[in-house]
């Protein structure tokens, strides 16, 4: 009885496993059809790949039309079914990598432009075709996440890492680069602005001596400007802010040459302002000569008397200086600046030394160098008293000149 019991419970455990993997034939046979299309998928892979996938794309209808049939089929233990499934899912993986590799290689084919563009320092290039590698890598791997298993792609991938970490450092140095470059435009434009003054409309109002003074200070800013080599460099050759630089330094070389023409123009027209007045003096002096001798009036001597000239106005003024005693001189103080740099230098210094003994009218005549001592100088030589020594006249205007020595020595 026991006996019969235990058969009748392996009946019917072996009738409940032919019913777990039992399935429609019909669903079956349109899933063999597939698996031969599968097969032929394969093949062709190799051969002709549109061919290939339009094969598979049988396949995958026959498997929905087998699951539509018998909706379990899919899942089910059959053997038969699993190996198919199973076969098929391997083919479909491979067709997939097979259609993401050539979108992967365009990527790469991207990645060694970018490298290129980063050898020819052209950053913002690099890092143009970099992300399109990027981008044409993210659609290889919506096609097919097994591309990035594929051992020549791993080594491509770790290749183009190594791209994209030299596009950041280059980038990175590029950046301090154009920083760098910004402040050398900023001092440019100062330099235009200094040039701009001496070629304007108001030009024509300076005095000769404060143009020449301008066009030395604008001189010396201009070839002061710092990081010149930097200019030199081809990282920077194709930027825009080098761009700009070249343009601002094209306009300071035609600005220093209308400058240098305006410096002209003036120093002709005070040659010729000159000589008119000469030449309006003459002819005064003739004019009063003339009247002198149509009225009889003459001098003691049967001279004529005539204005001092502005040459012996100068000449009785520099003779009057021996009569006045330096009876207080105050030296000027060292200028922080120079002292700070290290330099020496001089100053002449040219004044008037009026009849209370007071210093007036001091002019620098020459320095060196230009503008460092010159505000020291005259400070001091204003503070300096003389005493009038005429025996017989009056005390007159005197003209004199001293020469200043600035020496860290001293």
């Amino acid at each position: 009885m026991i006996k019969r019991s235990a058969a009748i419970c392996a009946g019917s455990l072996l009738m409940l496993s032919s019913q777990a993997i039992a399935v429609n034939d019909k669903a079956l046979d349109l899933l063999k059809k597939g698996y031969a299309e599968c097969k032929s998928a394969h093949i062709l892979r190799r051969q002709d790949f549109d061919q290939a996938k339009e094969t598979y794309n049988t396949f995958l209808e026959l498997r929905d039309q087998a699951a539509a049939i018998d909706a379990g089929i899919l899942e089910s233990a059959n053997p038969e079914v699993t190996r198919i499934i199973g076969y098929c899912d391997t083919v479909g993986v491979d067709i997939r990598r097979t259609e993401a590799l050539p979108v992967f290689q365009e990527g790469v084919a991207a990645c060694d432009k970018s490298a290129e563009h980063l050898r020819n320092n052209e950053t913002e290039e690099a890092r143009s075709e970099f992300t399109n590698y990027l981008e044409l890598k993210a659609s290889a791997e919506d096609l097919s996440k097994a591309i990035v298993d594929v051992f020549s792609v791993k080594a491509e991938i770790r290749r183009c890492d190594r791209v994209i970490s030299e596009i950041e450092v280059a980038e990175a140095k590029l950046d301090e680069l154009k920083g760098t470059l910004e402040e050398s435009l900023e001092y440019l434009g100062e330099s235009l602005s200094m040039c701009q003054t001496l070629t304007g409309k108001e030009v024509k109002g300076l005095e000769l001596e404060k143009m020449k003074q301008g066009l030395e200070a604008f001189t010396n800013h201009k070839d002061s400007l710092p990081n010149q080599n930097l200019l030199q460099q081809e990282e920077v050759a194709n930027l825009p802010i080098t761009q700009k630089i070249e343009i601002l330094n094209k306009k300071i070389e035609a600005c220093t040459v209308t400058a240098r023409a305006n410096i002209k123009v003036k120093e002709k027209e005070l040659i010729a302002a000159e000589e008119e007045r000469k030449r309006l003096e003459e002819l005064a002096k003739l004019e009063q000569k003339k009247l002198l001798e149509q009225e009889g009036e003459t001098d003691n001597a049967g001279e004529p008397l005539v204005e001092e000239t502005p040459e012996q106005k100068q000449e009785r003024m520099s003779r009057n200086f021996e009569f006045y005693k330096l009876v207080k001189r105050v030296n000027p103080e060292f200028p922080s600046r120079a002292l700070r740099t290290g330099r020496e230098g001089y100053v002449v210094i040219e004044y008037n030394v009026n009849p209370k003994g007071k210093v007036v009218n001091p002019t620098v005549i020459e320095s060196s160098p230009k503008h460092l001592f010159e505000k020291a100088a005259l400070s001091a030589i204003r503070k300096w008293q003389y005493e009038a020594q005429f025996e017989d006249d009056e005390p007159d205007m005197a003209l004199a000149r001293t020469r200043m020595s600035f020496s860290l020595s001293n």
